[in-house]
């Protein structure tokens, strides 16, 4: 939902958390700015990616079925189709995501959680 402190809305949690921390320090991003469109397997699929830095020129991507930005090996469906998705637009487009996995999320949450509004699991919004 939307975030007032944001001024955007967000999928997530995880994902409003991760923005407030970039505020933070006046990172300035776009939230899922680029839809790129890719054909996985004969079928035609769309991904964007959550954050953008265009400074940077990069994509960041908070995944929490995601172990680590080094290991997403969950199989639920959604996450082996976004995996092929994700691996397809890098290789179509020449971009960089940087992956959020749950191990840098803890980080994250460890260094931030007193310095932003942290919302955590009973937030009304709560998806993740």
């Amino acid at each position: 939902g939307i975030r007032a402190d944001l001024g955007h809305y967000v999928r997530s949690r995880w994902e409003a958390n991760i923005c407030r921390v970039y505020k933070l320090f006046g990172k300035n991003y776009n939230y899922e700015s680029t839809r790129f469109y890719v054909i996985v397997n004969g079928i035609e699929r769309s991904y964007c990616p959550d954050l953008f830095f265009a400074e940077r020129n990069v994509y960041y991507e908070i995944k929490g079925h995601a172990r680590s930005s080094k290991e997403w090996v969950c199989t639920c469906d959604n996450c082996v189709k976004n995996r092929e998705t994700m691996l397809e637009v890098v290789k179509k487009y020449g971009i960089k995501i940087v992956l959020i996995g749950h191990e840098e999320y803890k980080r994250f949450r460890r260094k931030f959680s007193k310095k932003v509004n942290w919302e955590n699991r009973r937030h009304n919004n709560d998806n993740r």
